[in-house]
């Protein structure tokens, strides 16, 4: 009996400090944030074939302005947040046949300048220009320490390399995955959905709403620092392309355009790219080197089965004590096809 009463005296005493101690703990409380910039910009441009893609004709001169708003709303409870990113590009007077890129009402759509899609007319009720450009949420992955999962239309920034255009640039939706390991390591894993074939052919005709391929990609890195200043990121992607793709993924050359004409939906691109991306800093001075080698094959309805390779060194080197940098790009391209239809 003497040890019964002990026992439970001992685990009276025990949920006495652990259950006021739980109850202590407040609920992380929920924060919203609105951050953003709205850039005005003045432009004069001189032969850009923005419009006519002819270098030989020089008659397209421009002076503009246009306002630029890039708006991010986050949502935030704990380290789990839910983040809104929007964007807004428009010039300054009409520049076509409306003043918006999409329809409103019995108001028809008309393209608008490059790299935008409104005009602030007269009176400036533009309407339908807003651009998500961001919508994902970001949480620590349950049951795996040090991981971080952010699902959603998201930016690619650093999931490649330091860079942020040397390899993947812009937006993407998917999935990123980052784990890390202690101070100094961490695991990139990043998922990219280009475009989506839903049910595929068999459940469409040939027409406006035939869909476009299965076309995703995977990235992988791990940056590490093997001593104070150097800061090291080697990665492999790999990119899978079925008939034509992203504009932004792949681009005509050599008389290949990125269209039906050159790729039918049985056409299919393969595409991996290795390399190592690196930062050292003494002091002063930043030497941030990248190498990228990519290699693959592809078929084509006008060119046959093909390999492509393609070796892109890039290097920067600043000195903060002077305030200038230097940045050079050298890239060599090596095309191989074999005439096999």
């Amino acid at each position: 009996m003497r040890r019964l009463l002990a026992v439970a005296v001992a685990l009276v005493a025990v949920f006495g400090l652990v259950l006021p101690a739980m109850a202590q703990a407040p609920a992380p409380a929920p924060k919203v944030t609105i951050t953003g910039t709205i850039d005005q910009i003045g432009t004069y441009t001189s032969n850009m074939s923005v419009y006519d893609l002819n270098y030989g004709r020089s008659r397209d001169d421009q002076l503009y302005g246009r306002t630029r708003g890039r708006f991010d709303v986050v949502g935030e409870i704990g380290k789990a947040k839910a983040v809104l990113g929007i964007e807004i590009d428009a010039y300054y007077g009409q520049t076509s046949n409306s003043d918006r890129n999409v329809p409103a009402g019995t108001t028809a759509a008309s393209n608008q300048g490059a790299s935008a899609n409104g005009a602030w007319d007269l009176n400036t009720d533009v309407a339908g220009i807003i651009e998500i450009k961001w919508l994902y949420t970001e949480f620590p992955m349950f049951l795996v320490p040090n991981t971080i999962v952010r699902l959603g239309a998201q930016p690619f920034g650093s999931a490649a390399t330091y860079k942020l255009a040397a390899y993947a640039n812009g937006d993407f939706g998917g999935v990123n995955w980052v784990t890390t390991f202690g101070p100094a390591a961490a695991l990139n894993l990043t998922y990219v959905q280009v475009e989506e074939e839903l049910t595929g052919t068999d459940f469409y005709t040939v027409s406006a709403n035939t869909p476009r391929g299965e076309d995703w990609a995977i990235i992988a890195s791990f940056d590490f620092s093997p001593f104070k200043g150097l800061d090291i990121k080697p990665m492999y992607s790999y990119f899978h392309a079925a008939g034509i793709t992203s504009g932004s993924a792949r681009q005509g050359r050599g008389g290949i355009p990125n269209a039906a004409t050159a790729f039918a939906t049985s056409d299919v691109e393969a595409r991996h790219t290795i390399g190592v991306d690196a930062r050292w800093t003494a002091g002063p001075f930043t030497l941030a080197p990248t190498v990228l080698f990519q290699f693959g094959d592809r078929d084509t309805t006008i060119g046959g089965n093909g390999d492509v390779k393609w070796i892109e060194v890039e290097r920067e080197l600043v000195d903060d004590r002077i305030g200038r940098g230097e940045d050079d790009a050298a890239c060599i391209g090596l095309e191989l096809r074999d005439e096999e239809r």
